[in-house]
């Protein structure tokens, strides 16, 4: 979800044992704006693992092993931390560790901000459904007017539709999306509005 702030993008590849290639990793996906993981598989079997280094301005890079990286991996790492942050996580300290009250408390933290985030943004597709309806899907205008609002790509946006769907606040008819509960929809569209989470001249502008 590109320039959201506060949603988050989780990432995990799989890399070869040896060598990557990482010309294939689109770097525009990843956002100073968006919290992103890049969560690295087997870690330790790969030699030139700086090569994700380029990605740290923009992600928390996870190294997830299965033994301890080679000595020289480690110092490469080392070396080359500066201001980025970089976790390896050993599967078997995973198993082994005990987990205290306090770090819990701090995880299911985390977790309810990571959650009402979601939850926001789908409240804000739904009012802007209900502001633009009859919503049809072929519509690029409107379409390009959501994204803007919600400052979303075309693959966000889908993906945050099927989710609408999914939780049933609407359906699709055809080419039409249509709100279950239109009328909550206008009550939270208003909300965002006098809160200025959503402002009039964004929906009224072309």
């Amino acid at each position: 979800m590109k320039e959201n702030v506060g949603s988050i993008d989780i990432c995990f590849i799989k890399w070869p044992d040896q060598h990557l290639d990482t010309s294939r990793i689109d770097i525009s996906e990843l956002s100073k704006l968006v919290q992103t993981f890049l969560i690295i598989w087997d870690a330790d079997k790969i030699e030139n693992l700086a090569d994700f280094f380029k990605f740290a301005a923009n992600a928390m890079i996870v190294l997830v092993t299965k033994t301890e990286l080679k000595p020289i991996v480690r110092s490469r790492i080392d070396h080359s931390l500066g201001t980025m942050r970089v976790e390896e996580v050993n599967i078997k300290e995973i198993d082994e560790r005990t987990i205290g009250p306090l770090e819990k408390k701090e995880h299911d933290e985390k977790i309810e901000v990571i959650a009402k985030d979601v939850i926001e943004i789908i409240l804000k597709l739904e009012a802007l459904l209900y502001f633009f309806s009859p919503f049809d899907l072929n519509d690029g205008k409107k379409w390009n007017k959501v994204m803007k609002v919600l400052r979303m790509n075309e693959s966000a946006l889908s993906q945050l539709k099927e989710l609408l769907v999914k939780n049933d606040l609407a359906a699709v008819t055809g080419h039409i999306i249509w709100l279950k509960q239109p009328l909550i929809a206008k009550a939270v569209l208003n909300d965002f509005i006098d809160n200025g989470t959503i402002l009039i001249d964004d929906l009224m502008a072309e």
